[in-house]
Order: structure tokens, then sequence, then C-alpha cells
């Protein structure tokens, strides 16, 4: 079974230590708008190529499948933070153990959901702070004037064609 720590984390069985064979869980997201991190992922990555019977080494988050190293969670999500939703659920290989598992932990990010938008933009209220960004009115709030705003500096207007 999938285990929780102290600190609130959620670990693959046996972590950090190899998982065992055949092993399985599912987890259900009490809270929608957590911010987690993945601080270890190290299962064997899922190939397409071998077409085994089987769904080998795969966490499956807000209903991405994830296998491989950390490196390959992050080129896959874009990020080591998510916020997931409805169920995580974790299945190892019915025979082959070649991982040490994975680790998420609350994160320090947060939501835009309270941050305040500037008028004529609209609030984006599920795009994720990471901390080292924080929130920002370019992360947060989608402009409705266009398409498109200045960013920087003013904006000038060339009349002359």
């Amino acid at each position: 079974a999938c285990q929780i720590d102290c600190q609130g984390c959620l670990m693959s069985p046996n972590f950090p230590h190899r998982y065992g064979a055949n092993e399985s869980c599912t987890i259900e997201v009490l809270n929608a708008s957590t911010v987690v991190r993945f601080v270890a992922f190290d299962t064997t990555r899922y190939n397409r190529e071998k077409r085994d019977p089987y769904v080998p080494y795969v966490l499956t988050v807000n209903g991405v499948r994830l296998s491989g190293s950390l490196d390959d969670v992050v080129r896959k999500l874009g990020s080591d933070y998510i916020v997931p939703h409805g169920v995580i659920t974790w299945s190892a290989h019915p025979r082959y153990v070649h991982g040490r598992g994975w680790k998420l932990c609350p994160g320090p990010g947060v939501l835009c959901q309270d941050f305040a938008c500037p008028e004529g933009s609209a609030s984006k209220p599920d795009e994720l702070c990471p901390p080292e960004d924080g929130c920002t009115v370019e992360r947060c709030c989608a402009s409705q004037s266009g398409g498109w705003r200045v960013r920087k500096g003013p904006c000038h207007i060339d009349e002359g064609g």
C-alpha cells in the first residue's frame, strides 16, 4: 500500500527502497486546491514499442500517465509541481521491479484563485504560481482586450505607416 509520512508526503510502497512487483494503490484527493511537488521519481519508463500486455510502473495524476525519472515527469508536466484532483493511481508491473518509486509532498506554491486581476482582464484561478516566480499578472490574468497587452514601457502608435 502507498504511505503518507509525518510531513504529509505521499509515497509509493517501501519508498525510498525498491517497490514490490504487482503493487498498486488508489489515493483519493480530498482538497483539489493543494499544490504538491514531485520530490523523487524513479520507476521504469513505460515502453509502448515493447507492447507489454501489462501497464508497468505507472503513476497516474490528473489523467496523465507518468513513468521513468523525475526529469521525465518534469518534461511531461512542464514542472515538478501539480495540483492533483480526483484520484491518483499507482500500478507496478506484476513480475519486474526496477525502481525506488516516488514521493509527492505538499508544495509551497499557491494557486491564482485569490489573486486580484486588474480591470479588463479575466482571472485564471486554477493557474499554479510556483514559489520561485510567485503570482503575477502575467501568470494569473488573461487579457480581454484583443489578445495582447504592452508589458513594459509606454505604447506608441506609428502614424507614419
